[in-house]
């Protein structure tokens, strides 16, 4: 009821009810006017109120082989893998993160490096880098992001340098070689020989690793599992 001189509450415009489909074109249609990028924000709403980002949300939790309820159907999964869907939420939020760098470096092109380490954003591209699409490393490399920053690269550097150390004097007392994965110093040269399986080892560590064991750092799964002598 509203008293002379008022004018009576407006009610808030309805969200639209869409169907599959429909969702579907809205989805190809953010794409089509953001350069082709698939990655719609949660909280995106389209002009007329209806809730994109949160569907999108919705449908990648009913991808999820330990979703609750029902799941999407075959032909729903099929159509999203057509228009680019991203299911992992990880991998959502490292290409999320890649592209708020893109953004950064056309809008800050002589100081976007500065910036994104002062605001967190590089070491948020850095602890997600396991869920990169090989595309989007080779784009950063391109742009010439570093992988790891100074603190880390040291880090790592003393780590590595630790491990060598531990191993050489393993060796020199006569111990099991390799040693068990089920030590310390096991687990830690199994997850070394992985990384050189995948190829991440770098060629300077490789050399390190050489000049002091006098074998080339090893590749055979069987040494990870501590097989030997």
């Amino acid at each position: 009821m509203t008293t002379p001189g008022q004018t009576a509450p407006q009610a808030a415009p309805q969200r639209p009810k869409l169907n599959f489909e429909q969702a579907l074109e809205r989805f190809v249609e953010y794409q089509r006017e953001h350069g082709g990028s698939p990655l719609v924000p949660t909280r995106y709403v389209c002009p007329d109120g209806y809730r994109l980002g949160h569907t999108i949300d919705w449908w990648r939790g009913r991808h999820h082989p330990d979703s609750q309820g029902r799941r999407l159907p075959a032909y729903q999964n099929d159509a999203l893998n057509a228009a680019n869907m991203i299911w992992r939420q990880r991998d959502y939020v490292a290409a999320e993160a890649v592209a708020d760098l893109k953004v950064l470096r056309v809008a800050c092109p002589g100081e976007w490096r500065r910036r994104a380490e002062h605001n967190g954003l590089a070491a948020r591209i850095r602890h997600l880098l396991r869920y990169l699409t090989p595309d989007d490393r080779a784009r950063l490399d391109e742009i010439g992001f570093v992988m790891a920053g100074p603190r880390e690269t040291a880090a790592r550097e003393a780590y590595f340098r630790d491990l060598l150390d531990a191993l050489v004097e393993h060796r020199r007392a006569g111990g099991r070689w390799p040693p068990l994965q089920t030590t310390p110093l096991g687990s830690r040269f199994r997850g070394l020989v992985r990384q050189a399986r995948a190829g991440t080892v770098t060629a300077d560590r490789r050399d390190q690793y050489e000049g002091a064991m006098g074998d080339p750092l090893p590749l055979a799964s069987s040494l990870a599992h501590g097989g030997g002598r």
